[in-house]
């Protein structure tokens, strides 16, 4: 008997298995990436498609193409205008495709083109003339330079207002980059002032304008009825009961914890929110001392509250019945610095608190001090009325609104990790206050170390280690698996959180292949930039594109 098979045999076994094993793996997390890649959104009566349905292969001989009616949202209403008008033109008989902008592949987009397609969108515009977040990988890709679109036919509704600076801007740069990429445009570029009814008349023309004929059939009205868009939530009158300064003695700038009540009779539809959502702050202005223009909202995130919270899948649209108590954290509530910019109002993160009162509210406040050319120091109009002005008893007008973007994924399976820095935190602990919630859900992640990381930046550990007694409680109970705080004048050899984060990079892609979602609440310029490096150095541009597209990656920055 030979003995060479006999030895060969066993290495031929197990070099066949590892094999086997890794053909399992990358089956497992293809399957994976499928099941997390949201489809398109497509309206009743409209099938599925292998491909979009203005493709060659996906329509029939001599169908026309349906018309692409796509939004770049911020907080949903992008998407709901977008929605309505697919509805309205598929009810008319007009064959409509309704979808995220960032879900289209450019490829597609000339697809479409050639076939003659005509393309509606409806675009909001974030921060400082910014695309929605969700939108901005596209951007960044491919609205650089123009791409061959003749043949295409369209239309931008650009949402804005009026009172912010870059009024309308990412529509304004959508439009134009169809034109110069050889789209025809159906109708002058649309600018729509904060939504108001009497600013869509130019958008139902458009849409009557689509019909056609159809427009005009017996069965279907001449003039198209556009609904009016879901009014703004009410401004409530909350009331300051109890501001703590959280960081004496920090080098940074004051950072405040405000809790307030609403009034008590205050209708159960103004409560509705889930975990990420937006508060806005409408902060007050001196008439009598400044010459300031009335003050405008600014936004915030929303978290939940332990026992109440009805999360994602469970009630998509929000809270059916008032919570027990809320509190809201802010990302950042500095309004504009300069004496003579419109005050801002600021917005908040919602998370609670032990021995927060029932129906109460919290606001992480961050004071901002900017030096002026004259030499004198101000704080932000926003930031120094609540940290300063405000005096307990008095109210602070605010509301809650829909924040989708940066909601947490319905998937009970998926690993959170979360990243931010200073008054960044307020959106994270919301997000873990929604994690505690699904903690009976969540048991198995709990039990393996894969429910949640938290990566966070400040300054100094002995003055700006913001609410370490939550966040303690958070990894005794295992709402929280790993904890990695960075202090950046402790550690000067590694200052910032993406420091930390490259760091741990094999951690990183554990949990990346576990099927972790990242939540970011930070600056753009700061936080987002520097984290857009590493990942991109850790991940690849197509790895971080994945995310992206699976929506495993969420930002709020500001």
């Amino acid at each position: 008997m030979m003995p060479g098979p006999e030895i060969g045999t066993p290495r031929l076994l197990g070099a066949v298995l590892a094999v086997g094993a890794w053909l399992g793996l990358c089956l497992w997390a293809w399957r994976r990436s499928r099941r997390d890649r949201a489809p398109l959104h497509l309206l009743p009566d409209t099938p599925p498609q292998a491909a979009p349905p203005s493709t060659p292969q996906a329509m029939p001989h001599g169908s026309p193409a349906p018309c692409w009616v796509l939004w770049a949202s911020q907080t949903g209403r992008a998407r709901a205008l977008a929605e309505q008008a697919a509805a309205h033109l598929q009810a008319a008989g007009r064959p409509a495709l309704a979808a995220a902008l960032h879900r289209i592949e450019l490829a597609h987009w000339q697809a479409h083109a050639r076939a003659g397609g005509q393309l509606l969108l409806v675009a909001a515009t974030s921060g400082e003339g910014h695309a929605p977040d969700e939108v901005a990988s596209f951007a960044e890709r491919h609205l650089q330079q123009p791409a061959p679109l003749q043949g295409l036919q369209h239309a931008v509704l650009a949402l804005g207002d009026r009172r912010y600076p870059h009024f309308c801007a990412f529509g304004e740069r959508l439009h134009h980059w169809l034109d110069a990429s050889g789209s025809r445009a159906l109708f002058p570029l649309l600018r729509n002032d904060a939504l108001h009814d009497d600013a869509l008349g130019g958008w139902q023309q458009l849409l009557q304008g689509l019909l056609g004929p159809r427009g005009h059939d017996s069965a279907t009205p001449a003039t198209l009825a556009m609904p009016a868009m879901p009014p703004a939530p009410p401004w409530l009158p909350w009331r300051l009961i109890r501001r703590e300064h959280l960081n004496p003695g920090s080098l940074g700038a004051p950072m405040h914890l405000l809790t307030l009540l609403p009034p008590a009779d205050a209708d159960a539809s103004a409560h509705q929110w889930q975990a990420g959502d937006l508060a806005q702050v409408l902060p007050a202005t001196d008439s009598a001392s400044t010459a300031l223009p009335p003050a405008l909202p600014r936004d915030y995130s929303v978290a939940n509250v332990p026992g109440r919270l009805a999360l994602g899948a469970a009630a998509p649209h929000g809270l059916g019945d008032p919570p027990a108590a809320l509190a809201a954290l802010a990302p950042s509530l500095a309004s504009p610095a300069s004496p003579a910019s419109p005050a801002s109002p600021a917005g908040a993160e919602a998370t609670a608190s032990a021995g927060v009162p029932p129906g109460a509210l919290q606001l992480l406040v961050r004071l901002r001090q900017v030096a002026t050319a004259d030499g004198q120091r101000h704080t932000g109009l926003a930031s120094g009325w609540l940290c300063q002005g405000l005096r307990l008893g008095e109210t602070v007008p605010l509301r809650l609104r829909a924040n989708p973007g940066f909601r947490l994924t319905p998937s009970l399976d998926r690993p959170v990790i979360l990243i931010g820095h200073g008054a960044g935190l307020a959106g994270l602990l919301g997000l873990l206050h929604g994690l505690a919630q699904q903690a009976l859900r969540r048991g198995p992640l709990q039990r393996a170390g894969h429910n949640a990381w938290l990566l966070y930046g400040e300054r100094q550990a002995a003055h700006d280690s913001l609410l370490d007694a939550q966040l303690q409680s958070w990894l005794d109970s295992g709402v929280l698996s790993r904890l990695d705080r960075v202090f950046s004048r402790d550690t000067p050899e590694a200052p910032h959180v993406t420091h930390r984060l490259q760091a741990e990079a094999a951690r990183l892609q554990a949990w990346l292949a576990a099927g972790a979602s990242l939540h970011v609440c930070g600056g753009r310029d700061s936080l987002g930039q520097a984290l857009d490096a590493v990942l991109g150095a850790q991940l690849g541009a197509a790895g971080l594109q994945a995310l992206r597209d699976s929506q495993r990656l969420r930002c709020d920055l500001f």
